[in-house]
Order: C-alpha cells, then structure tokens, then sequence
C-alpha cells in the first residue's frame, strides 16, 4: 500500500510443487505407492540388495523433491527388465523379491516422470530466460513435446500467462526466490548452532549480504549505530531466544540437582 510501484510474483518452483500435491495428494495410485514403498525400504534396506533401497523422503517440501525417488523407481524398474549380468542368483532372487511390486506402476511412474520433467524445464526456462511473454511461448512449444506431462503442462502455462500479465511492456522478470533462499543459507551457516533455536540479532546481517558496503560506509556505520542500539533492538523485536530459555532453564536444573546432593 505504501510502495504501489512493487509487483508481486509467485515462484514458479514453488507453484509448481503445489500443483503437483494437487494431482498426488488425493491419488489412489499414488496413496498405493508410498504405502508398498514403505513396507519394501523397511523389508529390503538390511538385505543383499540394500544398495538399492529407495532414498529418504524429506518431511517439509515433500513435493518440491520427488524427482530422486521417481529416478529410482526408473531405474529399478530397469534393471527388473535387464537384471545386472554379475549379480548372483541368490541377489537376483533378492531383487526380484523385493521390488516386483513396482511393475503395476510403471504406467503411473512414467507419467510422474512427465509432470517433473515439465517442472524442471519451466524452473529452467524461467531462471535463465526470465518471465516474459516470449519466453512463456517459447516454452509451452517446449513442454508439449514432453511424453506425459499434459495434466500439469496446461495449468503452467496457465500460470505464467497470468503472471506475465503484471510485467510492463517488453518487459522480463526474475521471478524466482533463489536470492533469498541464498541468503537465508548464509545466515544459518552465521548463526552455526544457534540456526536451529530461531532468528537472533545476526538477523540484521541479511542487509550486508545485499550490498557491497565500502570501508566508508562500515566507518559512519558503526559510528551511527551502538552496541546497545543493536541489544535493545534485539530485546524489543526478537525477545529471547530459544536458546537463551534452554540455558535458563537447564540451568535451574543443575542448581537444583546440586543441592539435593
């Protein structure tokens, strides 16, 4: 309200990912996979052919890194069709034991590789060509010739077209949080253990990570600024810290143990 000029735009990663939870998420198909792929990493991971147990998931972004676990299954399925020449009989066995499960799906798990492959090619286009009207027609002639991937290809080109409807004319955007998620990895590797106990002061560091500050400007800096400044507003804006309440906390319990003894 205070800025009109400012223009918001929706990460074309991000967007992506919930397109694809809303096509997995209420998926039989896929509710039948991630339950048969549950029961096989716990049944084969101490096995002969553990080496081929499928990777671990992540809890947060699930559906923004699938593309691991559908390249495994790829493979999986590859070497179910042409076993590995070495490989023993008792291996052999093994494998076919433990992953023949994932033969019913290979339909499905071709189709899951088409939605990511149009994924990765519109995060890839849109990175390097930025969002423009061009570069979205550029790339829908692109995503149509990707086998599969007309379920999600349609509601990305959807998106962007909509998007490209806030840019000025002859106008291209970067549209992608890559910048600050950058610089939210530097402040945690700042803050080292304190990155996993919430934001601290360090939090004002984001700011030098924008510029390229000269020995002038670091001068007036700390000339303008003190310590106490930094505490007090630290005090008002952030309050403590989880690590600081851990501290106090385990603190009085260590008092409290020292004196039953």
């Amino acid at each position: 309200q205070t800025n009109p000029t400012i223009r918001e735009f929706y990460d074309p990663k991000h967007k992506a990912a919930c397109l694809l939870k809303a096509l997995l998420l209420h998926s039989a198909t896929w509710k039948d996979f991630q339950h048969q792929l549950g029961q096989c990493k716990f049944a084969s991971q101490q096995t002969l052919v553990g080496y081929a147990t499928a990777p671990s998931q992540r809890s947060k972004a699930r559906f923004m890194n699938l593309e691991p676990l559908v390249r495994w299954a790829i493979a999986i399925l590859y070497r179910l069709d042409k076993p590995i020449p070495k490989a023993s009989t008792l291996e052999r066995e093994a494998f076919q034991k433990h992953f023949q499960w994932l033969l019913p799906f290979r339909d499905s798990i071709a189709q899951w590789n088409g939605w990511l492959q149009a994924i990765k090619e519109t995060t890839r286009t849109i990175a390097v060509e930025r969002l423009s009207e061009t570069s979205v027609d550029q790339l829908e002639a692109r995503l149509n010739t990707i086998p599969y991937s007309d379920a999600i290809t349609a509601q990305l080109i959807a998106f962007l077209r909509e998007e490209a409807k806030k840019l000025l004319p002859n106008e291209q955007m970067s549209v992608s949080t890559e910048i600050l998620e950058s610089c939210f990895g530097k402040l945690k590797h700042i803050e080292r253990t304190q990155s996993t106990s919430g934001f601290t002061s360090l939090v004002l560091s984001l700011g030098t990570m924008l510029t390229s500050p000269s020995e002038e400007s670091i001068h007036q800096s700390l000339e303008a600024v003190k310590q106490k400044d930094v505490t007090n507003w630290a005090k008002q804006a952030i309050g403590q810290t989880l690590q600081s309440a851990r501290k106090v906390i385990l603190g009085i319990g260590s008092r409290r143990a020292t004196k039953t003894q």
